[in-house]
């Protein structure tokens, strides 16, 4: 009868972790860009915070006489990076999304390449990849024209995944007493 108690505990766990997760995707997907520049300002906290850390640090610690202490360049440098990403948050945006979409453009490019290399072999496999490189061109310019993409769709993965972890959940909630016969 306890080890009843603890799966059921466990499949309840599931459930929920994968309902928050759910919203979680939800969100992230239908508000990209608001999502986007929540993480934005809050790792721009976390530069601010971890900055005047340092910078504190750094002035408790001055006397010590140490040579390569550089707690108070990147304290400053921290700060700094964390304001500026405050004052204008379109620029991790930006920056995620032209370097993913350089990225995808360069795996196009050499998949584009390899498709034109087949094509010599005369090959009738130099078409569908040919097709599926430039697939993959016009979704790495896509990612740095439109960049919170790449939020969305790991929102709708998020969303996904909870949605067959909370099937996973019920059913393994639902044969808990064969589990417990079993073992």
């Amino acid at each position: 009868m306890e080890i009843e108690k603890v799966l059921k505990k466990t499949g309840y766990t599931s459930i929920i972790t994968s309902i928050i997760l759910g919203i979680l995707g939800f969100i992230m997907f239908i508000y990209s860009k608001t999502t986007l520049k929540i993480i934005t300002y809050a790792i721009a906290g976390m530069l601010i915070f971890l900055g005047i850390i340092k910078v504190i640090g750094y002035l408790r610690d001055k006397n010590r006489k140490e040579y390569f202490n550089y707690d108070l360049i990147y304290g400053i440098v921290n700060a700094i990076i964390g304001l500026i990403l405050i004052t204008h948050p379109g620029i991790l945006e930006g920056l995620l999304g032209i370097t993913i979409g350089i990225w995808i453009i360069y795996t196009g490019l050499t998949r584009l390449g390899l498709s034109l290399r087949l094509k010599e072999y005369k090959t009738k496999t130099w078409i569908p990849m040919l097709i599926i490189s430039i697939a993959i061109l016009a979704m790495g310019i896509y990612i740095i024209i439109a960049p919170d993409l790449i939020i969305a769709t790991l929102g709708s993965i998020i969303l996904m995944y909870s949605i067959m972890d909370l099937i996973e959940g019920i059913t393994f909630l639902i044969n808990v007493k064969r589990f417990e016969k079993m073992g």
